[in-house]
């Protein structure tokens, strides 16, 4: 009789348990205190990062012929190799070759050739991937309220045969937090910039700022040469520059149309401006203080036509700027750029 008194008691421990959990992982682990991601694997960023990452990788080992920080910085990717090929087929050159170089780093001997994959298998393999992982996250609930329900009823047999004993134990030490290098992956913000023909005071600004708010420092884009007379102006080139608080100079890199670039005039013109780029879609700029990095990536680029010569000047460009912030810890400008993940 005293068994079946104390069974309605274990019932509900049993039931309020359960009810715990579900509320638990529902509410409080979804909706109050979400799971955030900070510090991850670059192999696990949106794609979109994952590329403005390793295009940055691939420009930083042009700029240093490092293998071997060219390896640390992607020692954590798996297969990183062949994404590295399959990013420069995707590519236009110039960034097709550095991507290519980049993956001689990494693999001396590597051949990257195209790699054709049917859009039914790539989703088909997606979807199996998506399904195991859901199986198995089903799974590990399940068994975790099995060994709950199997601790429940064990503690309380044990209490009806002995009294309880309480141990005190020894407070857990905290742990350390691991050290930070490098810079981070994910950008500190990102700023989308278009510009269109007949917006003769295109000159967009944004200021970079931490999510504290502690202003970092400034970047943007602006006209830097027009061609011909009358409005609209037809430009030719743009600037894009980096102010850094902590630097005393600001940096700056001009966007040449396919004409300026190819003109040995305009570009001994525009020389004192900054060192040139070719304006291309996909084609990223990179601009580097003592404590900022900026990614200007051109995602769309669309030439006028008319009187003046072909592709001389820009009808519509978009330009994305994505800003990093480089590590405190870091000595100077070079140190920064040998970042490690």
């Amino acid at each position: 009789m005293k068994y079946l008194n104390e069974r309605p008691l274990i019932s509900g421990l049993v039931i309020g348990t359960l009810a715990g959990i579900l509320i638990g992982w529902l509410v409080i682990g979804w909706v109050i205190w979400p799971v955030r991601w900070v510090d991850a694997n670059p192999a696990l960023l949106r794609e979109d990062f994952r590329r403005d990452y390793t295009e940055m990788a691939a420009t930083l080992y042009s700029l240093t012929l490092d293998s071997a920080a060219a390896q640390e910085r992607m020692r954590e990717w798996d297969d990183v190799e062949l994404y590295v090929c399959q990013l420069a087929n995707e590519s236009v050159e110039p960034t097709r070759q550095l991507l290519l170089n980049l993956a001689q780093a990494l693999s001396p001997g590597i051949t990257c050739t195209p790699q054709i994959e049917t859009e039914t298998e790539t989703v088909a393999e997606s979807d199996r991937a998506s399904l195991g992982g859901q199986i198995a996250q089903l799974c590990g609930v399940g068994l975790l309220a099995v060994a709950l329900v199997g601790g429940a009823f064990y503690y309380f047999s044990r209490r009806k045969r002995a009294p309880s004993t309480v141990r005190e134990l020894p407070p857990e030490k905290p742990k350390s937090p691991s050290a930070q290098t490098g810079i981070r992956t994910v950008p500190l913000a990102q700023f989308p910039t278009e510009y269109n023909l007949g917006h003769d005071a295109y000159d967009d600004s944004f200021s970079i700022e931490t999510p504290t708010g502690e202003f970092l420092g400034e970047c943007g884009v602006g006209i830097s040469e027009t061609l011909g007379a009358g409005t609209p102006k037809k430009v030719t080139a743009f600037e894009v520059w980096l102010f850094d608080k902590n630097d005393i100079r600001t940096v700056t890199k001009v966007i040449m149309s396919d004409h300026a670039y190819h003109d040995d005039a305009l570009r001994a013109k525009l020389a004192p401006k900054g060192q040139p780029a070719l304006a291309r879609p996909g084609e990223t700029v990179v601009l580097e203080t003592a404590s900022l990095i900026i990614n200007a990536r051109i995602v769309e680029l669309e030439y006028g036509s008319g009187e003046l010569p072909e592709q001389s000047y820009v009808q519509r460009m978009v330009v994305e700027l994505a800003a990093w912030a480089k590590e405190p810890t870091q000595p100077d400008a070079a140190a920064a750029t040998d970042f490690a993940l």
